[in-house]
C-alpha cells in the first residue's frame, strides 16, 4: 500500500519519503559552505541566510537539512550544512528556486569569500 502510493509521488517526494521511512536509495548528498562576509554587513547577512533555510527546508521536499553556523567570537564567519536526498535536489531544485535567487541577489555584495566542500553520507543510514 505504501509502495503504491509512493510510485504517483514525485521522484523529490519518493526519495523523500524513502529517507523518512529509514530506507535511503542513495547516500545523502551533503555541501558545507563557509563564507565570510564583509564587515558591516554581519546582521543583514544573517537575517538573509535565516530567511534562506527556513524557506529551503519548508518547500523543497529534498532538502533535508539546512544547518547555519556561525563561528563564536567572528561575526563574519558562517557555515552551511545542507543535506539534500540527492544531487538533483540540490543542482536541479534548489539552486533553480526563486528564494535561492532572491537570497544569491540580495547577499552577494555582502559575500567577501566562500569555499564549498561536497560530501556523501554514509552513517547514520
Amino acid at each position: 500500500m505504501i509502495l503504491g502510493r509512493l510510485s504517483r509521488l514525485s521522484a523529490c517526494l519518493r526519495r523523500q519519503a524513502v529517507v523518512v521511512l529509514g530506507q535511503l536509495e542513495e547516500p545523502m548528498f551533503v555541501m558545507i559552505v563557509d563564507i565570510m562576509i564583509k564587515e558591516g554587513h554581519e546582521n543583514e547577512y544573517r537575517e538573509a541566510i535565516l530567511r534562506q533555510g527556513q524557506n529551503s527546508r519548508q518547500s523543497e521536499p529534498g532538502c533535508l537539512r539546512f544547518d547555519i553556523l556561525q563561528k563564536p567570537g567572528e561575526p563574519r564567519s558562517f557555515t552551511l550544512c545542507e543535506g539534500y536526498t540527492d544531487q538533483a535536489a540540490f543542482y536541479e531544485v534548489h539552486r533553480k528556486t526563486a528564494h535561492y535567487a532572491e537570497y544569491s541577489q540580495a547577499t552577494s555584495s555582502w559575500v567577501e569569500s566562500t569555499s564549498a566542500r561536497f560530501y556523501t553520507r554514509l552513517w547514520p543510514e
